[in-house]
């Protein structure tokens, strides 16, 4: 298990990458954050603080970025879970 801190700010997309793991977020600080896939799909995701959202890993070949839909900052705690191989 892997566990660490992200604070997102608006307007500042975090660069792609992709989940080899499934993983908890944990809203610090809510807001919207949206999510566009390297096709130019998009999804947004609506995180309350205190609440836990579970979130799959990245489907194979693909990649995403992290949008902060809002104007205040998102900060969130990470649980991502591994599995011993």
């Amino acid at each position: 298990m892997k566990v660490w801190r992200s604070l997102v700010m608006p307007n500042s997309p975090l660069t792609m990458h992709r989940h080899e793991h499934p993983r908890v977020i944990i809203p610090l600080v809510g807001g919207t954050m949206k999510i566009v896939e390297s096709t130019g799909a998009s999804e947004e995701h609506h995180w309350e603080a205190g609440k836990a959202y579970w979130l799959m890993t990245s489907a194979p070949g693909t990649m995403h970025a992290d949008v902060n839909a809002g104007d205040k900052p998102i900060e969130v705690m990470v649980v991502e879970l591994e599995h011993e191989k």
